[in-house]
């Protein structure tokens, strides 16, 4: 397990070494969240414990289903999301783990919407104009852990 801290240190929280995926999303929602591409690692929900004074901020996302962030109440640090779409799954952005993981994105979703400038990732090995669906999302992550 990987345990980390936001950046005031009053929200903990610890994640398996192994995440399910890499992926990056370009969508309006992480555009305005995230101020640009959203980087992250997907883990099971029920395997990342939180603790500390920690809020949770709900809307509905580019699915039409709910999408909730995590953060700390003091200094604002966004820690994990977990979309209803795909319910069981936890993101935590990649920059927690920059030192431990190198971020090598399997799946990019909301491509579409992604600036003109950015390129494409060696290490892609999916690219949806939209959310993927969970269904083909899904192959992509079993496809990747056939692999290890």
């Amino acid at each position: 397990m990987y345990s980390k801290k936001c950046f005031c240190e009053g929200v903990s929280f610890e994640i398996p070494k192994k995440p399910l995926l890499h992926f990056m999303c370009h969508c309006k929602d992480c555009d305005l969240l995230w101020n640009g591409a959203y980087m992250g690692y997907v883990f099971p929900t029920e395997e990342v414990t939180l603790t500390g004074t920690k809020k949770t901020f709900k809307f509905d996302g580019g699915s039409g289903m709910k999408f909730e962030v995590d953060f700390c109440s003091s200094c604002g640090t966004k820690i994990a999301s977990r979309p209803e779409l795909v319910d069981g799954l936890t993101y935590i952005p990649a920059g927690f783990l920059k030192e431990e993981i190198e971020f090598t994105p399997h799946v990019e979703i909301f491509a579409s919407n992604k600036y003109s400038w950015t390129g494409t990732p060696e290490s892609l090995h999916e690219s949806f104009d939209h959310n993927g669906t969970v269904e083909r999302i899904s192959a992509v992550i079993e496809a990747m852990n056939a692999e290890d």
